[in-house]
């Protein structure tokens, strides 16, 4: 028989989820890890991840280097600029994660630390702009797909003047009251005001590790099992392997179905985005809910099989 000492030791073993923070230290990217490039507000990058407001901005993952004393993560996002006419139509190299409300809701009226590791490139001072870190929340609207970019005002955060901006790896972490009524939380990275730059890509901030938890005291990072981490983001977003296979073509008119089931529900019935078609023929993907997505097409001939295809299924904020 289980004791009492050992369901309790067994219990302490799980993850407390004291971080609100989805994929925290970078290690999810469904999408793909090499740089992209974003132009338009909410193109997402890492899982759960994106780039809002303020013009583009590359991101892309990197391996931590030189990492210091207290840092326990592999991976970092870069966001760097990509084009060098940064002061007209450049980039603020933003980074935000809009967490959903039932994952913050509970904060309201208690205060919170925002905490997580960050360095710049040797040539980010040249872009003269201070740089800014906050989190942000809305008491107006619930899980919005319009992102607001200022929303109803800031929780905590911190400013690092141009002058002063680390390339050395530096942990931050500021506290703050959470309002009443909160609907979502917004931690946000960006530069204000830069000017123009020599070359894109040039200059960079890196973060990782980022964590915001019930209290006044920074924790060490909570590193979660990946395969629950990756779970929870695909609940957001999911992208299947080519590996589900049609059902064999009916005599009658060579047309052929097939279902794809989503690992976990996802947060709401999410848009679907066909990113290749099984060899031969078109498919069209025509219904959908929050645990699946189905379709059909007419095959080359009878009896034709064939894996289904890649698709995208978005259900992010």
């Amino acid at each position: 028989m289980t004791t009492a000492a050992e369901l309790a030791s067994y219990a302490s073993s799980f993850p407390s989820f004291r971080n609100r923070i989805i994929n925290g230290n970078f290690e999810i990217w469904q999408r793909g890890n090499t740089s992209r490039t974003f132009g338009i507000a909410k193109d997402y990058s890492a899982d759960r991840w994106c780039r809002s407001g303020y013009q583009s901005a590359a991101h892309e993952r990197v391996t931590v280097s030189s990492p210091v004393a207290g840092m326990t993560s592999r991976y970092a996002i870069r966001s760097s600029s990509c084009t060098t006419a940064e002061d007209a139509n450049g980039s603020r190299m933003t980074v935000d994660q809009k967490i959903e409300s039932v994952n913050c809701y509970d904060l309201a009226g208690k205060q919170i630390t925002f905490s997580f590791w960050i360095r710049f490139s040797s040539t980010a001072s040249s872009l003269g702009s201070s740089f800014s870190s906050r989190v942000q929340y809305n008491t107006s609207n619930t899980d919005s797909t319009t992102f607001s970019d200022l929303g109803d005002g800031n929780i905590c955060g911190n400013n690092i003047l141009s002058t002063s901006l680390p390339t050395a790896w530096t942990k931050i972490s500021t506290t703050g009251l959470v309002p009443a009524g909160v609907q979502n939380l917004t931690p946000r990275f960006q530069f204000n005001n830069l000017v123009n730059t020599a070359s894109a890509g040039s200059e960079w901030f890196e973060i990782t590790e980022v964590q915001v938890e019930e209290g006044t005291v920074p924790t060490p990072f909570e590193h979660r099992p990946y395969g629950m981490e990756l779970s929870l983001c695909q609940r957001y977003f999911f992208q299947n392997e080519n590996q589900y296979m049609y059902f064999s073509a009916r005599n009658l008119d060579n047309e052929m179905a097939a279902t794809i089931p989503f690992p976990v529900e996802m947060r709401a019935t999410p848009a679907i985005t066909k990113v290749s078609d099984p060899a031969g023929f078109t498919f069209t993907w025509n219904k959908v809910c929050k645990t699946c997505v189905s379709g059909g097409g007419t095959a080359p001939s009878n009896g034709y099989t064939d894996f289904c295809g890649v698709i995208q299924a978005s259900a992010e904020l």
